[in-house]
């Protein structure tokens, strides 16, 4: 969703944060054979159009080009666009937390928020547990 305005703050609406749409990414940190799979991966379309059909069938969003003209064709073509839109006008957009952390640190990550909002770790236990993770 975009945030919504608030008066005298500052910021872009423009900016996304989160998951509003369905993507693929590669970590920076990847070695030099896993960035040349992954790019051909990416150069063969990824999604073809049958795959396409079926997610925006589901209700999913998938990122890629030539997606527009058969959001149109959908059912819910007018929410699905605007799905469509906040991430791929975006001027910024960030991740979702475990989406920008390593597998090992996003699932601490997940894990210790079910703790935290149990009430069965402090925020600071939280931060830690993090922390120890991240190597922050």
């Amino acid at each position: 969703m975009t945030f919504p305005p608030v008066e005298g703050g500052k910021g872009d609406q423009s900016n996304t944060v989160g998951n509003p749409a369905q993507y693929l990414s590669i970590s920076a940190k990847a070695s030099a054979d896993e960035k040349k799979i992954a790019k051909e991966f990416f150069a063969k379309g990824v999604l073809q159009e049958e795959e396409v059909k079926a997610w925006i069938g589901n209700g999913s969003v998938p990122i890629r080009l030539g997606t527009e003209k058969l959001l149109a064709a959908s059912d819910n073509a007018e929410f699905l666009q605007f799905t469509y839109d906040l991430a791929s006008k975006a001027k910024v957009f960030v991740q979702s937390w475990d989406q920008a952390l390593s597998p090992t640190a996003a699932e601490t990550l997940l894990d210790n928020i079910v703790k935290l909002f149990q009430l069965s770790i402090s925020p600071k236990q939280f931060a830690s547990n993090l922390n120890a993770v991240t190597a922050a």
